[in-house]
């Protein structure tokens, strides 16, 4: 079922990257990409939109490699597909706040990537620049966006603590 997606896994030295992707693999996800560089949040998803533009995939996943994808994911697939839409996102379980929240992973179309890949100046350079992004993208109505409240993740869990430090700045 998961054959025609690509994942995008990013990582900046967290501790739990080998399990982020283990468990795309547990879901039937076998092809992801984890960029895992030095390079800011923003450089990496200008890197997917190229990488996406230039694949055979139409739907992609976006992630990052402290979140540990549920099953739910799979129901988010669905829902995505069936409603038409260009973004879509699930609840993760905040792992440090205990709380639940609209989260990553995010599900994109080709479309998303595609905007982004012609004009790069779409993606700011700002604190949660893919929240952004999409947002400006849906009030432009550029793309269609959707929240469903389907548990996909847990978001946080075993970070170093420079991590946890980062995670409540943020």
């Amino acid at each position: 079922m998961n054959k025609d997606v690509l994942v995008f896994n990013f990582a900046s030295g967290e501790r739990t990257k080998q399990l982020s992707e283990y468990c795309f693999r547990r879901l039937n996800y076998e092809n992801i990409v984890t960029i895992d560089d030095k390079s800011g949040f923003t450089d990496k998803f200008k890197k997917c939109a190229e990488i996406a533009v230039n694949s055979k995939y139409e739907v992609f996943i976006r992630t990052d490699a402290d979140n540990l994808v549920f099953d739910g994911l799979n129901d988010l697939l669905e829902k995505f597909r069936n409603d038409n839409v260009d973004c879509a996102e699930g609840v993760g379980h905040e792992y440090f706040m205990n709380c639940f929240r609209g989260a990553t992973p995010h599900i994109f179309s080709r479309k998303v990537f595609e905007l982004l890949h012609k004009n790069n100046n779409l993606m700011p350079d700002v604190q949660k620049p893919e929240n952004i992004f999409i947002g400006n993208l849906v009030s432009r109505g550029a793309i269609k966006e959707k929240t469903y409240k389907i548990l996909t993740n847990l978001h946080e869990y075993e970070q170093f603590p420079s991590k946890v430090c980062n995670s409540i700045q943020n």
